[in-house]
């Protein structure tokens, strides 16, 4: 999904409280069938061992968060010096924090992210999403990720402007000082390292996703150190309990609730891998030197393997058709799209993390001719894996189960699904692994030669 550049606005997002209060017992058990469906479930169960040699250096919560009586100023600097002391870097000058009421809060946030959103190209991934079943028909997706985020930030670190925004209703208690210690390390490692200003086009979104797990991981990682040691276990409690912005939150696509989630959950057990490893001069060293690919994120093993292998390039629709909007493709997203075909969590594919472990590249490009749309999906698949081509094909066939099968007898063609008004052909030939989808079937497999 095309975000405003994280990178560039920072924004802390109400997820359910501190994650330290898992650290030790694990989230609270939910149905088998629900497990698969809820983001923050998916992330423990792939992070767990990593995160809790992260937190294994924190300290148990003490005497608490002080109370909304505390002067703003001491707060800060109270805060501002812990922070530095968890991350061991200092700041090169004072940061002045905005303590907004939440219609101040919003109005800040939508201004920003009519700067930041690029109207024609939220558009067009919003075409491209509903072409894979991730949203529904006809949503606007730039107004969806305005609400989206409008209900769920609770703080925010502006790179350009260097403001530093924290909802506040007025006391600042757990919950706004939890978010302060977030905003704080946004603004230490920009001073200390240097947050890059990355507006990637388009075609580099999964480039940029992975930076943005770096820089929200890191964040996330320190301000759950930073809340091990000074918000008592009880407080924990009631942040888990009533986390702002639950019901609009649990409203959005299961994609978007994934895609807005992934810089700080899957960015928190990356971080962690790299501390574990090497401290925070290894997770320093991010900054200068971030994932090529979310699949990196996603498998820290492979941090450091070299850039993705080169897709080919999606077939040629045929005349009349033009090209709208060509991207990246990452193993993150392709992992989304499994855990929920046609929108649906409770048509996931199993293990989708293990699904995804096999790509190695991938690009889409949509394109349109009139009112019709087509999409030309393009994977490349690392040579010790088999499981991707199948993948696929049990992802469209759930996302679409009123498709008519069709097992063609030549090879490469390995699934072609055929239904009123639209088509796929799935072609898997060597490493490769291509997809198209169009109103037709003749067009629908020249996208996937």
């Amino acid at each position: 999904m095309r975000r405003p550049d994280l990178p560039l606005l920072l924004l802390t997002i109400a997820i359910g409280g501190a994650l330290g209060l898992f650290a030790d017992d694990g989230p609270p058990p939910r149905p088998a069938a629900e497990a698969a469906a809820d983001p923050l479930d998916d992330f423990l169960a792939n992070s767990r061992p990593s995160l809790l040699r992260c937190l294994a250096s924190g300290e148990d919560g003490g005497g608490g968060a002080t109370s909304g009586g505390e002067d703003p100023e001491l707060l800060v600097r109270r805060v501002a010096a812990q922070i530095e002391e968890i991350r061991e870097l200092r700041f090169a000058e004072a940061v002045e924090p905005e303590f907004l009421a939440e219609a101040e809060m919003q109005e800040r946030i939508s201004a920003l992210l009519e700067k930041e959103l690029r109207p024609g190209a939220v558009a067009k991934e919003g075409e491209v999403l509903e072409v894979l079943g991730a949203v529904p028909p006809g949503t606007d997706l730039q107004q969806l990720e305005e609400d989206a985020l409008g209900s769920q930030v609770i703080g925010l670190y502006d790179t350009r402007s260097e403001a530093l925004l924290v909802l506040s209703s007025g006391e600042l208690r757990a919950v706004e000082q939890i978010t302060l210690a977030h905003e704080l390390e946004h603004a230490l490692a920009d001073q200390a390292l240097g947050i890059r200003d990355r507006p990637a086009p388009p075609s580099g979104a999964d480039r940029e996703l992975a930076y943005a797990a770096v820089v929200e991981g890191d964040a996330t990682l320190a301000m759950e150190l930073w809340t091990l040691a000074n918000i008592g276990l009880d407080e924990q409690l009631a942040l888990g309990s009533s986390a702002p912005g639950d019901e609009e939150f649990d409203e959005l696509p299961d994609y978007v609730q994934r895609a807005l989630l992934f810089p700080y959950l899957a960015g928190l057990g990356f971080v962690c891998d790299r501390y574990a490893a090497g401290g925070w001069r290894a997770v320093d060293r991010l900054y200068a030197r971030p994932p090529a690919s979310t699949d990196e994120v996603l498998f820290p093993e492979r941090y450091g393997s070299g850039p993705p292998a080169p897709a080919r390039e999606v077939g040629d629709p045929g005349a009349g058709w033009t090209s709208e909007f060509r991207r990246e493709l990452g193993a993150a997203e392709l992992e989304w799209l499994f855990a929920a075909p046609g929108g649906d969590p409770a048509a996931g594919l199993p293990e989708p993390r293990r699904l995804v472990a096999g790509w190695a590249g991938g690009e889409l490009e949509l394109w349109e001719r009139g009112d019709e749309r087509a999409l030309g999906l393009a994977l490349v698949e690392l040579a010790r894996s088999d499981v991707l081509c199948g993948a696929v094909g049990a992802w469209y066939r759930a996302a679409r189960p009123q498709a008519d099968v069709l097992l063609p007898a030549e090879p490469p063609v390995k699934l072609a699904f055929e239904e009123p008004g639209r088509a796929a052909e799935l072609v898997c030939e060597g490493p490769e692994v291509r997809l198209g989808i169009a109103p037709d079937p003749e067009t629908a497999s020249r996208l996937a030669r």
